[in-house]
This record gives structure tokens, C-alpha cells and sequence, in this order.
């Protein structure tokens, strides 16, 4: 069958049929799987399913500086955490499932199992359990058999090794479509029933599903084609990074990398990624070349954030520290995004709380302030946004925070605050905050980090007639792009 073959090729791309490194609290895959002494089941209880119980932009990590890969010989394939610790899930397809499971033992040969329709996935003790649904019916070595669920029991260390794919076409996972094969990835860090679901998929496709949600449908092409080749270049350093790390996943789904809501019909993000396939941003010269990590963000309201006033810029955060990342003075349109210009409010016991909350959970100093007295801007960049803002409680404690974090740490969630909507979110770190009568005012521009590209500056660039590589060499002044798979 093509899509075996083609699920076959993309797991050696990456040189990984289900791991050749540490994961973490995440399992190992086969060929490594009989070193854990793994001793796994599996049990085909046909009739027996109702037996079985059915059972969240993130700071990258430091980790050891990837390696700077600058040519793929064919597509590579990313690996896309679509769901994160759940306890059940609907996967299917228009045919049927394909199901490799864990070696028994050591030389064992993988079993593989088809089930046809749609199954319900879900974790219990240790087993991950695939339910047929509405009766379904489930086969092993391609011979049909009775409805029934199939089961197989592994350690932490080889959990992973269960791969589903479709037969035909693509695989669903409760009711969207995705592209590739999944993975089931169980989280014994969140409880004994939960589990993430991990999608492998082609590079492009993924690309195209993702600027279908980073951008409105009725945006420029060059606007389109600008984000294909930022969101390309992004997905490759980090999957490099997850790479050195050893992380079960490449990418979030969500805004913590990259929004992607699955397979995309939308003729302008397909036509977007076709027309730059393979192309991405570097910097640096000669053998010191590399991917650029390309931030972006909605809008930047006329003034630029740099990285390394954002994040972290010291050991395993070097690419930080790139040129194309630094705040410039540069031209930018965005005054078409509603989130140009805006203002909020918050109670000061309001804000205190989420900023204390925040503070514990992120082990800073902020957790130790007790009510805000005030909030000033202590620095700010060439562009004139700020970058350091100082609080201050009522008995003289001062705690000094990126504007970055501020922004997070003003939405952060706490006890008897109420709920963040998109009407009182605070939108960036550029602004200007005053504390009178126990309310604290921001007025301020943008929305996101400011790092990178703006988005609705990227449009308004498009509108006036402008390229991608125009758009680019603004956001990014000094990046270079290059085709790195054909």
C-alpha cells in the first residue's frame, strides 16, 4: 500500500522507527525497546472492550545547541503534539486504522493489527487501549475478525512504539484531519490515564496548515508566501532543538510554537507553501551558517522587540543572539490590526495576585510581592519600546521583569481573579502603565512579542505590491534564505 510506504519513508527521514534517544518522561521506541526488559502484552479481547475503563509562547528550554542541518535530502517529516494530557481520544479514518504495535520481546517481530472506522483510544494502568466504535471490526495480520478492542501493555520507556495510521487518505483524531501517522504518548507526570497523541506529518503539508490559521484567507499571496517560509525555517530549528533535547515532540499545535489545526483545503496557504517549498531563512557566513529562528508575531505596532531583550540569550539560547533578531527602527504599517492601538484595566489586588501566581509557578522572584504599590518602565530599547518594567509592593520589595513576562504574568491565571478574555487580555509588553486609586491603567500598541515579522505589516507590505523576499529582508534585515529539500 503507497501511504505504508510512504509512512515507512518518512520514520526513516528521521533515522527513527520509534527512537534512537532518551526521552525523558516520554517512552523509547523500538530497536531500543528490549534494553528497558520491556515485557509487552498484547491482548486481542474481541467482545471484551467494555471491560476496560476509558480512562496544556512557551520560553524554549535551554538545551545543548542543535546541530545546524542546512540540507535534507528529501522532505522531512515533523512531529506535532495535537493533544496534550488527555484521557481519551476518537481517531479514524475513511477506511480503516493501521496499527503497529511494541515488540513482545527482544527479536520479536512487530505485530500489526487493522481495525476498520473509527477507534477510542484511551489509557488505563499501564495499557493503551483501542476501542472499535459502533461495532466495528478488528483484524490482525490482515484477516478480518469479530468488533473487539486491541491492547498492548509497554513500560514509559516504549509507550510510544504504538503507531496508528490510515490505510488510505488521512487519519482523523476526534473528528479532524491531519496528514501522516500518530503516535499515543502516555504522561505519567499528569496521572496513571493520560496521554498526549504526537502526529508525524510531511513538512509542507504541515506548513500549509499552518499559515491556513496564522493568517486571514483573504490576505496577499506574497503575504502567504512570507509566512510559508517563517513558519518552514521556525519548525526546523526547533525540531533540531527537540532533536538535542530528547523531547516526545517537535512542535505545539497552539501559539506556544505555532497555531496548527490539521490538514488545510485553503488554495492560497497549499499554493503559499508549493511556491517556497524547501525554502527558509539563515544567518551567518560560510561554515558558521545556520537556521534562523524566525519569531513572528501579530502585530508590533510600529515598534520592534529584539530577542535577546525577550528571552534568554545565554548558553543553549545562543540563536538569540542572531543579527536579523535585534530591534530596528524600522518601517511598519500595522494600523490595520484592531490591537494597534488599545487599552486595559486591572484592580491592583487583581494584578497582584496574577503576578504573585506567576511568580510561584515559574520559581521567580515576583512570587514574594504582596500588594503593588507601582509598575514603571525602567528600560527600553532603540525603538523606544519598553523592555524592563520595576514593581514595587507596599513594603518596598522590588522586582524587576522583562516586559514579556509582564505581559504573561498581567493574564496569568489565579485564584478568584476572573477569567482572561480576548476583550480584557493584555495584549503586549509594549506599554505604559499607571497605578491611581487602587486601578492599574496600560495603554499600550501591538499584540504579541514584537520579535520578527509583523503579520498585518507583512499585509499591508504585500497590499503596496511588495514580495516575500522584500517582506523578509525588512523583519529579518541581514537573513539570507536558502533551499534546503527539493
Amino acid at each position: 500500500m503507497e501511504l505504508m510506504r510512504q509512512w515507512r519513508r518518512h520514520l526513516r527521514v528521521r533515522g527513527r522507527w520509534l527512537g534512537r534517544r532518551a526521552r525523558g518522561v516520554a517512552v523509547r521506541r523500538p530497536g531500543h525497546a528490549a534494553a528497558f526488559g520491556l515485557g509487552v502484552m498484547l491482548v486481542m479481547a474481541l467482545g471484551l472492550a467494555s471491560c476496560h475503563r476509558p480512562w496544556q509562547v512557551r520560553e524554549p528550554a535551554r538545551v545543548t545547541a542543535p546541530s545546524s542541518t542546512l540540507s535534507y535530502g528529501i522532505e522531512p517529516t515533523i512531529r506535532v503534539r495535537i493533544r496534550e494530557t488527555v484521557t481519551s481520544a476518537e481517531l479514524g479514518s475513511d477506511r480503516a486504522l493501521f496499527i503497529r504495535l511494541p515488540e513482545a520481546r527482544e527479536g520479536s517481530p512487530r505485530r500489526t493489527v487493522v481495525l476498520s472506522g473509527s477507534a477510542r483510544v484511551s489509557l488505563d494502568g499501564g495499557e493503551v487501549t483501542l476501542t472499535p466504535i459502533a461495532g466495528v471490526a478488528a483484524s490482525e495480520g490482515g484477516v478480518m475478525a469479530s468488533a473487539g478492542a486491541v491492547r498492548a501493555r509497554a513500560s514509559r520507556e516504549d509507550a510510544r512504539a504504538m503507531e496508528i495510521a490510515p490505510t488510505s487518505g488521512e487519519i482523523t483524531v476526534d473528528g479532524v484531519s491531519y496528514p501522516g501517522f500518530v503516535r499515543i504518548v502516555p504522561r505519567t507526570d499528569a496521572g496513571p490515564a493520560a496521554f498526549d497523541v504526537v502526529a508525524t506529518i510531511p513538512m509542507e503539508a504541515y506548513v500549509a496548515g499552518v499559515i491556513a490559521r496564522e493568517l486571514y484567507a483573504s490576505w496577499r499571496p506574497a503575504t502567504f508566501e512570507a509566512q510559508a517560509i517563517a513558519a518552514r525555517s521556525y519548525a526546523l530549528h526547533e525540531r533540531a532543538r527537540a532533536e538535542a533535547s530528547g523531547r516526545a515532540y517537535d512542535v505545539e499545535s497552539t501559539t506556544r510554537d505555532q497555531v496548527f489545526g490539521g490538514s488545510t483545503q485553503l488554495a492560497v496557504a497549499i499554493a503559499g507553501a508549493r511556491s517556497t517549498r524547501g525554502v527558509v531563512l539563515i544567518h551567518g557566513e560560510g561554515t558558521a551558517a545556520e537556521l534562523l529562528r524566525t519569531y513572528y508575531s501579530s502585530t508590533c505596532g510600529g515598534r520592534a522587540a529584539g530577542a535577546t531583550e525577550t528571552w534568554p540569550s545565554g548558553a543553549g539560547f545562543e540563536f538569540n543572539r542572531a543579527e536579523a533578531l535585534r530591534a530596528t527602527g524600522r518601517a511598519c504599517d500595522c494600523s490595520g490590526s484592531g490591537l494597534h492601538r488599545w487599552t486595559r484595566t486591572r484592580t491592583l489586588s487583581e494584578l497582584s495576585d496574577r503576578v504573585r501566581t506567576w511568580g510561584r509557578t515559574n520559581h521567580a522572584d515576583a512570587a514574594r510581592l504582596g500588594v503593588l504599590q507601582s509598575v514603571e518602565v525602567v528600560e527600553r530599547n532603540s525603538t523606544g519600546r519598553p523592555t524592563r518594567f520595576e514593581l514595587r509592593d507596599v513594603h518596598g520589595r522590588r522586582v524587576t521583569l522583562r516586559a514579556e513576562d509582564f505581559r504573561v504574568a498581567s493574564n496569568w491565571a489565579a485564584s478568584g481573579t476572573p477569567a482572561i478574555t480576548r476583550a480584557t487580555r493584555v495584549p503586549s509588553g509594549d506599554t505604559e502603565v499607571t497605578v491611581r486609586a487602587g486601578t492599574v491603567r496600560y495603554i499600550g500598541r501591538g499584540f504579541g512579542h514584537g520579535v520578527g515579522m509583523c503579520q498585518f505589516g507583512a499585509q499591508q507590505m504585500a497590499s503596496s505590491g511588495q514580495n516575500w523576499e522584500a517582506i523578509l529582508g525588512r523583519y529579518y534585515p541581514g537573513a539570507r534564505w536558502r533551499r534546503v529539500y527539493p
